[in-house]
């Protein structure tokens, strides 16, 4: 599949050298290659990463906002379902990745075992930036 990046949320805090070695490791990279930054200030240099994982801390029912950034990559899955199912694995983390429907606030809800469900996001919950899971979407 051509990997554009994904924004994921974890339901817990994922230490840094986990979540390289954890993005590496579903699409095929060295670990090296993966940067991971809390600060946009210190984004690498083009060329110095192939993928780069901006962290921002959240509110609610999930801990991290993790914004995988990257140009088209091959990767060896064949969904975004996939990647989030292979990384909540590879992170000892629920995580939840947006649908591509039109409504932004259904997700993908990926437990670690694999299994998923669409849910929605609480809206009057957003309007204070916290993430509640709301219920199963329809």
């Amino acid at each position: 599949m051509r990997f554009h990046g994904v924004d994921v949320l974890t339901q817990s805090r994922v230490e840094a050298g986990r979540l390289r070695q954890g993005v590496a490791s579903v699409l095929s990279l060295e670990g090296h290659r993966v940067s991971v930054i809390r600060d946009v200030a210190c984004y690498p240099e083009r060329g110095a990463a192939d993928v780069v994982c901006v962290v921002t801390p959240i509110q609610g029912d999930f801990s991290d906002s993790v914004s995988i950034q990257c140009d088209p990559i091959e990767a060896p899955v064949s969904s975004i379902i996939e990647f989030a199912q292979r990384l909540s694995v590879a992170l000892g983390s629920a995580v939840l990745v947006p649908d591509e429907g039109h409504d932004p606030y259904v997700m993908w809800h990926v437990d670690l075992s694999g299994g998923c469900r669409k849910v929605s996001l609480d809206e009057s919950a957003l309007e204070s930036d916290t993430y509640k899971v709301r219920n199963l979407a329809r």
